[in-house]
């Protein structure tokens, strides 16, 4: 992973107003893709010119080029955005689940007869169940939930927990 020296770079705003600009090729499109004004983009792109101590825009005719310095700059700025838009939009995209870390008991007797009802009232729902055993550490990094049976003499210091199912009877030989 490469280490950001975020004290080095510009600020996003004013390299999110020159991609714009030199994407769309001009302050008047960028400011519209942006919901700002045109005067706040050119304002965004001085900003930037001064801070890179190079030129970025120049006037031609009536609307505006790329100067040789913003054209180097262009290309990589379209292809970061573009890349976190991507990224953006594959995790909003992810399906949205529940991971429950229990036992093999829990599952066999309690989610799976119930599952089908389960689906039936929440279709969207992601459910995965990682049936780790009693005795796993509970890791809610991983997990959203973990049920764990009864043990005797352990407890699950620093978490909650709530009785999910009492049986009728305790079996005993």
């Amino acid at each position: 992973m490469v280490e950001i020296d975020w004290n080095r770079l510009p600020p996003l705003t004013t390299l999110r107003a020159f991609e714009a600009t030199a994407r769309l090729q001009g302050y008047s499109a960028a400011a519209r893709s942006l919901n700002v004004t045109p005067a706040a983009i050119a304002q965004q792109v001085r900003k930037l010119e001064t801070e890179l101590g190079t030129t970025l825009v120049r006037r031609e005719g009536r609307g505006l080029a790329l100067t040789e310095a913003g054209e180097q700059l262009a290309q990589p700025l379209q292809d970061a955005f573009a890349r976190i838009a991507r990224g953006i939009d594959d995790l909003k995209a992810r399906p949205q689940g529940v991971r429950v870390s229990t036992t093999h008991f829990f599952v066999d007797a309690v989610v799976l007869p119930h599952l089908g009802k389960l689906w039936e009232r929440h279709p969207q729902l992601q459910a995965s169940f990682s049936p780790d055993g009693n005795m796993a550490p509970i890791d809610l990094n991983r997990y959203d939930v973990a049920i764990r049976g009864h043990v005797q003499g352990k407890t699950w210091e620093g978490y909650q927990a709530i009785e999910l199912i009492s049986p009728p009877m305790i079996l005993a030989a």
